[in-house]
């Protein structure tokens, strides 16, 4: 199969996998990569579901890996590197359970004047 490499995938092979080279090298290095690796219909056991239709996954190495939609690489995913989005929900939940969090009640010790923070 020959596949078409799309500006995008060319960006983020660039920003996530190999931001020393140039970007010229690293669609050249993509573009090679993308002729030799296997593609397969299954998707990474790592990988969230995105909802988006996608044909098949050419596996570039080891925990990086390319979307493929009509023999076109469409773009490059890594793993452990979530989009901003994601990173924005994840935040908003840790803060929400931050805020719900029980607060101590400071009350005082039975037989002084010092003040003891006690758990409701």
């Amino acid at each position: 199969m020959i596949l078409t490499v799309s500006d995008h995938a060319v960006t983020r092979y660039w920003e996530r996998v190999k931001p020393t080279l140039l970007r010229d090298q690293a669609k050249a290095e993509l573009e090679a990569l993308a002729a030799a690796s296997e593609t397969e219909a299954r998707r990474p056991a790592w990988l969230h579901p995105s909802g988006e239709p996608v044909d098949a996954f050419l596996h570039l190495s080891d925990g990086i890996v390319g979307l493929i939609v009509d023999d076109t690489l469409i773009t490059v995913l890594v793993r452990g590197v979530a989009p901003e989005s994601l990173k924005k929900a994840r935040r908003e939940r840790k803060a929400r359970r931050r805020r719900t969090r029980r607060k101590p009640d400071i009350g005082f010790a039975s037989g002084g004047s010092e003040q003891k923070a006690r758990w409701r």
